[in-house]
């Protein structure tokens, strides 16, 4: 059998119509499948650090100089995406080894306290402000994981609440020296209350109680001291915290004294 010429045209055409139809085609469904990726919700139960923009907090924190006498300091924590670095300055100078491994070990303790995982890429940085001489330390460890946790849950601290001692990967706050110059320069900064760990043995201001009684027709009587239950220095209350999770009970003022 012999096809015309016109014949040739007409299978040609019919070839091409539906080639071209096929990729308008192809195209609406492709179209429709990106919009419909678009248009997925985030599991907001998996913290992605990718989405946190640049944060920042600041806190009141105290220290000692060399001198002995107690300074405010001011810690300002910074969050951003970055590749997991943690870095302190004083000053705008690297902090000394003490205090970098303090500020380690406070963002990993943050972190477990949120159940985070420690190998994301966020970058913290801690810039402490402070008008006094050299400082190194631990002391400042739970003031920097607390102010983490408050930038990651972003949820404001009290302002009048101040927090000195170190943090143990297990949350436990440890002890720090200087409670009494630490309670005196914070005053100034409008500061009401001094988290402090309970493993620290306070002064405490004792008041005299005297009991009489008889016993066989003899009166006797019996005197003790008994230990005041708030301590307060300078103005400022001394409440002995144990861990972490207690501390942030007095930040996000979900503990009362």
């Amino acid at each position: 059998m012999e096809f015309k010429p016109e014949y040739y045209i007409i299978i040609l055409f019919t070839i091409a119509l539906f080639f071209t139809l096929g990729i308008s085609i192809g195209s609406v469904f492709q179209f429709e499948d990106l919009n419909n990726n678009n248009g997925l919700s985030k599991n907001v139960s998996n913290f992605n650090f990718s989405d946190v923009e640049i944060k920042k907090s600041l806190l009141p924190i105290p220290g000692v100089d060399n001198d002995g006498k107690g300074v405010a300091a001011f810690l300002e924590t910074t969050i951003r995406e970055g590749s997991g670095f943690t870095l302190v300055n004083i000053n705008e100078l690297t902090a000394g080894s003490s205090t970098q491994n303090s500020a380690r070990v406070a963002v990993r303790t943050a972190k477990d306290y949120l159940g985070l995982d420690n190998d994301e890429n966020l970058d913290v940085i801690y810039s402490i402000k402070t008008n006094a001489g050299f400082i190194d330390g631990p002391s400042a460890g739970a003031a920097m994981a607390v102010s983490l946790v408050s930038l990651l849950e972003d949820k404001p601290l009290n302002k009048t609440v101040a927090i000195t001692g170190f943090v143990d990967e297990d949350g436990t706050i440890g002890p720090a020296s200087g409670i009494e110059q630490k309670a005196s320069a914070l005053k100034a900064e409008g500061i009401e209350i001094l988290l402090v760990s309970d493993q620290i043995s306070l002064p405490r201001d004792y008041v005299k109680k005297e009991s009489c009684g008889f016993i066989n027709g003899l009166e006797y009587c019996e005197v003790n001291y008994i230990a005041e239950g708030k301590v307060i220095i300078s103005g400022v209350t001394i409440i002995p915290v144990k861990d972490l999770e207690e501390a942030m009970g007095y930040f996000y003022g979900e503990i009362f004294e």
